[in-house]
């Protein structure tokens, strides 16, 4: 499992249209990842999907733009730390 350096993306660096088909990013995420996401990706934290939003997160290394479930308090623009996802918990855009 391949471990991936991110940090929220900034308003600008990202389309944040969501895709059509989807009614929301985190749907995007679960159909894309056929997963469940019940856990913030930055904190760790299992929380209910109703939690939980499909943050904007930019690769350190590559600078491409992902989807993966955070809480509100992750997904904050004042959030400005670096933390690692799963590749398998990254969903392009």
């Amino acid at each position: 499992m391949a471990i991936v350096i991110v940090k929220n993306a900034v308003k600008g660096e990202y389309n944040p249209d969501i895709p059509s088909g989807y009614y929301s990013w985190l749907d995007y995420w679960e159909k894309h990842t056929k997963l469940t996401a019940g856990l913030c990706r930055c904190c760790r934290k299992e929380m209910p999907n109703k939690d939980l939003v499909g943050g904007h997160v930019k690769s350190i290394s590559s600078g491409i733009i992902y989807i993966t479930p955070l809480c509100a308090g992750c997904n904050h623009p004042d959030n400005t730390y670096t933390f690692s996802v799963e590749s398998e918990h990254l969903v392009k855009v």
